[in-house]
């Protein structure tokens, strides 16, 4: 089993919490009894986080375009800014993501899922963990979460899904609740059960592009949903770097990177707020900057920032690289602003 992607650790111990009755409520074969029961049972032994929950985070550090674990980016530099809409909390994840300024937290049912209190394009990322299925009109719900979104910003999501049928309502079907339903019943009641079509509701509900992302499948699974706007410019995912700005930040992109031929075979697209602007050669150092990357092996460049495409607030920028023999290095920052 792969390493916790929210704390990075790898050992999970397994401790089974499916109760006979919802078994009997749902359905459920033993097969599929099984692999709920791992997906909500199976728990990282540092942090705790369940295979939903490492699955979720997958997800996010996909939307983030970090290769993990999720508490490495929050404590670094670059986690400093995206906005995130965490609806309803997931466990470990909203411990873990609340650091960060741009951090919003709504709870489910006082934030209203289906008239989403905030204003559009407000957030980059949307999450919620196995809430989807308590709420009656699930479909409404994700159009309302495209709706806050920033164009390519993404929705990650989890809800309990039976790949082996196709989703059904329990309209009329008796009454199942998810936790304690003596605490609130209206909270915990279950209105959908979902399978194997559970993709195609954030498609119906407007988004561009969906992604899965799974956890010793059929065990868990979560969903990346974006939503159209994002970069004209497809970055190659071995040769770019997404970090978040300011407004009031920085004039430009400066960075090196090792190749062949020199610095002036490497080309570089910097799309802002999913904007590309025109590719353009690296350009050699100004003096001041020379000493930070001009070193060994290494050649130094910089870029300006279109400064017309920066918004007040939050603003994403990803660097690509494009040349003839890049290598980008591995571990090491190679661009920041100034």
């Amino acid at each position: 089993m792969t390493s916790c992607s929210v704390c990075g650790n790898g050992d999970y111990v397994f401790h089974g919490v499916l109760e006979a009755k919802l078994i009997g409520q749902w359905q459920l074969s033993a097969e599929e009894a099984a692999y709920i029961d791992a997906q909500q049972g199976t728990r990282c032994t540092q942090c705790g986080s369940s295979l939903r929950v490492a699955a979720l985070a997958d997800a996010i550090l996909a939307a983030l375009d970090h290769a993990g674990p999720l508490v490495d980016f929050c404590r670094s530099d670059a986690g400093a800014m995206p906005r995130v809409l965490d609806i309803n909390g997931a466990v470990f994840i909203s411990d873990v993501l609340s650091v960060l300024p741009g951090y919003v937290r709504g709870d489910y049912p006082e934030v209203d899922m289906l008239d989403l209190p905030y204003a559009d394009e407000s957030f980059d990322i949307v999450l919620h963990s196995d809430t989807l299925e308590h709420v009656p009109n699930p479909l409404r719900a994700l159009e309302e979460c495209r709706r806050v979104l920033v164009p390519g910003g993404r929705l990650c999501y989890t809800a309990p899904t039976i790949v082996g049928r196709m989703t059904r309502s329990r309209a009329g079907l008796p009454k199942s609740y998810h936790g304690d339903p003596k605490a609130n019943a209206d909270d915990y009641l279950v209105h959908t059960e979902f399978g194997a079509d559970m993709w195609c509701y954030p498609l119906r509900a407007g988004f561009a592009h969906v992604g899965l992302h799974q956890r010793d499948f059929p065990a868990a699974i979560a969903i990346t949903a974006s939503r159209a706007g994002g970069p004209a410019v497809s970055p190659s995912s071995a040769r770019h770097l997404t970090g978040y700005v300011d407004v009031a930040g920085p004039d430009l992109v400066a960075g090196w990177a090792m190749d062949q031929t020199g610095i002036s075979a490497v080309a570089v697209d910097v799309i802002i707020n999913d904007t590309a602007t025109i590719r353009a050669p690296a350009q050699k150092h100004r003096p001041d900057l020379q000493g930070i990357y001009e070193t060994s092996g290494n050649h130094g460049f910089h870029v300006l920032l279109d400064r017309s495409l920066l918004r007040p607030g939050t603003n994403r920028v990803t660097v690509c690289f494009a040349g003839t023999d890049v290598q980008i290095p591995n571990g090491d920052q190679y661009f920041q602003f100034f």
